[in-house]
């Protein structure tokens, strides 16, 4: 499965994001790690608030990203993991499958993308590779793919000036 949804947040939000990714943590610490939030650090107690890394963001788009999944593609689906990430024109990432989530079959467990950049040229390359599709980062685009298809980042075509910034979420159905 591939969706793809353009201008997904609002302004406002889209801006929100970049604010809290970069406010976070700092673009060359994110260019290495990124900055990863797993549900079972909700669930075990061991992070009270997800809102004390995130914002409150965090919580609009994983609605919208939920609703998105339930009312477009109709499948029900719970976040488990959250990342912000940020890459740079030498980030690739050779072909892969994503692993399940939450002990479900692979079959049901999706990731999604929101691309956060402010402006993007599809002559930069690195794009996203999945389904015979090459998928560029525009602003403020969603990526939906389900974890059980090989995918991967296609190489740089030229050295970008911003980084590319993102959030990733795993999903796994509700009932699966």
């Amino acid at each position: 499965m591939l969706s793809i949804a353009d201008n997904f947040l609002s302004a406002m939000e889209l801006e929100y994001h970049r604010m809290i990714l970069l406010s976070k943590v700092d673009v060359p610490t994110l260019n290495k790690f990124g900055m990863w939030v797993h549900s079972h650090e909700i669930e075990s107690g061991q992070l009270n608030d997800i809102h004390y890394k995130l914002g409150v963001i965090w919580k609009i788009t994983t609605e919208k990203t939920q609703n998105y999944f339930k009312d477009i593609l109709g499948v029900d689906v719970v976040p488990y993991s959250f990342r912000y990430q940020c890459t740079n024109s030498d980030y690739t990432i050779h072909p892969h499958k994503d692993g399940s989530v939450r002990d479900k079959s692979i079959d049901n467990c999706y990731s999604s993308i929101v691309y956060l950049n402010d402006e993007w040229d599809e002559s930069l390359g690195g794009n996203f590779e999945i389904e015979g599709n090459s998928v560029v980062s525009l602003p403020n685009r969603l990526v939906i793919y389900s974890r059980d298809e090989e995918h991967w980042v296609s190489s740089a075509l030229s050295k970008w000036n911003l980084p590319r910034q993102m959030l990733l979420i795993s999903w796994s159905k509700n009932n699966g």
